[in-house]
């Protein structure tokens, strides 16, 4: 299994194994004067499938961040179990460190929470996603693999404590729904940690709003219109380094990524 760092752009979805920064070929994208100007954060997001976070990453290349890609992917089914997903921790952790993903960008925002528990370990500025708690990821596992009921008692208590690590030391949280920030907030993340963004809405993606009735539907586009959504990234990503670095001289993020292949 390898690692590489290159080029690409981020309107590739399929899974892979890459650490690039995603660019556009296009020209300076033409603001309207209602958008405020954008910090080009160098944010190196890390998730299981590039797929799954390419609407988000074009929103912040037409805004003028410049977001990388770091997949690890995998070469056999996941396991609910306590042993798969620490190594899983330890995979991302190598990865993170043979990249130097967590030394020469400004932030990690990790989708995942085997690559979140690694940055928070490797004391990069850490952004958590979170879509689906760690309980709620390990039911649809073992029901995908195995057909089998949610995870026992022990096991589900004991990534729920693991989780809570992850949210609490965190420079940030993304949700996505007003709930999830409640549980976040109940389960100890200060408020003001805790930020709900929504998807942007993209020429693929839009189609899901053709139901809604048209004042919905308005709200629904200019909620999720893509610079709008970058706009409120740079919110989290000014929050979470601002915390991450206060009373420390700011770190110099000026290099580039190098090009390595990481053996594992």
């Amino acid at each position: 299994m390898s690692v590489v760092c290159k080029p690409a752009t981020a309107k590739q979805a399929q899974p892979s194994k890459i650490l690039r920064h995603a660019t556009l070929n296009a020209a300076e994208p033409q603001r309207s004067p209602r958008f405020r100007k954008i910090r080009a954060w160098e944010v190196v997001h890390t998730c299981d499938f590039a797929r799954d976070i390419a609407d988000v990453m074009e929103a912040q290349i037409s805004a003028g961040m410049r977001p990388y890609l770091l997949t690890v992917g995998t070469d056999v089914a996941p396991k609910a179990s306590v042993l798969q997903t620490w190594q899983d921790v330890r995979r991302w952790r190598k990865a993170l460190d043979e990249s130097g993903a967590q030394t020469t960008p400004q932030l990690i925002h990790a989708h995942s929470f085997a690559s979140g528990m690694a940055a928070i370990r490797t004391g990069a500025c850490t952004v958590y996603d979170l879509r689906l708690t760690i309980e709620e990821r390990l039911t649809l596992m073992l029901i995908a693999a195995e057909g089998a009921s949610a995870p026992g008692t022990w096991m589900a208590r004991s990534f729920r404590t693991a989780e809570q690590f992850v949210l609490t030391k965190a420079a940030a949280v993304v949700v996505h729904t007003p709930s999830q920030r409640e549980e976040c907030i109940a389960r100890g993340v200060r408020p003001q940690s805790v930020f709900v963004v929504a998807d942007p809405i993209s020429l693929e993606n839009g189609g899901e709003l053709m139901d809604l009735d048209e004042e919905t539907r308005k709200r629904e586009r200019e909620l999720r219109n893509p610079q709008v959504v970058a706009e409120k990234y740079d919110l989290v990503y000014r929050y979470a380094f601002s915390r991450r670095n206060k009373g420390k001289k700011p770190k110099d993020s000026s290099g580039a990524l190098v090009p390595i292949e990481a053996n594992f």
